[in-house]
């Protein structure tokens, strides 16, 4: 199990109420990428840290991002996300199971319009088998109520979610045999966490994978 697992970096600007566009975030489909390549190198570097400071871990992401595609993620952009971070769990950026779900689902209701909140939070409190999921995911990436810009954030989730099972990549089964798939759960918690980012989304897959491996393995 690792310990302390990172990467990529996200792209997206909302207004107070939705969604803006600014071309110097990364582009939706280099999410992915992104995610599998720096969390595979913090994931090795960083494999005995104790750190649980959410703030701190994504500091030391962007550090590593740097290293990795240096120019490629501007300050405007790490700083959106850090200050969207910090308006969720405060300065001290705690984030542990007795907060991980309220916190969550606090963020997902201020960053993302209606339909798309009620799917995510229904991923988030129901974890579903990864082809279900994607099958969700595209039915709202193909909605065309919602506005072009959250389709772009729906688009990132994508990317997001097919990295995250190539990374976890352990056998699962789709029949829902079991109540909760730990597997499946990780991956939920990429997806949710894109709403800080990409950092927010490894550091949320991170931080249940922690959780997981407190509570013996299994869903928390």
């Amino acid at each position: 199990m690792k310990n302390l697992l990172f990467g990529l970096i996200a792209t997206v600007v909302f207004t107070s109420s939705t969604f803006a566009q600014n071309d110097n975030f990364i582009d939706a489909d280099m999410y992915g990428t992104y995610h599998n390549e720096v969390l595979e190198v913090c994931s090795n570097k960083y494999k005995d840290s104790q750190e649980t400071n959410f703030i701190k871990i994504y500091e030391t992401l962007k550090t590593e991002f740097d290293v990795l595609h240096p120019k490629v993620l501007t300050d405007e952009e790490y700083l959106f996300y850090k200050n969207r971070l910090i308006t969720i769990l405060g300065a001290d950026g705690n984030l542990n199971s007795r907060n991980f779900r309220d916190q969550t689902i606090k963020g997902i209701k201020k960053f993302y319009t209606q339909k798309t909140q009620l799917v995510l939070i229904d991923l988030i409190e129901n974890p579903k088998a990864p082809t279900l999921v994607n099958k969700i995911l595209q039915n709202l990436f193909s909605d065309s109520d919602l506005p072009d810009l959250e389709i772009n954030e729906i688009k990132k989730l994508i990317s997001v979610f097919s990295a995250s099972i190539k990374y976890w990549s352990v056998p699962f089964s789709d029949d829902n045999k079991k109540a909760c798939n730990p597997k499946h759960q990780l991956y939920i918690a990429d997806i949710a966490g894109c709403m800080f980012g990409g950092l927010g989304s490894i550091g949320f897959s991170w931080l249940v994978d922690e959780m997981q491996s407190q509570n013996g393995g299994g869903c928390i």
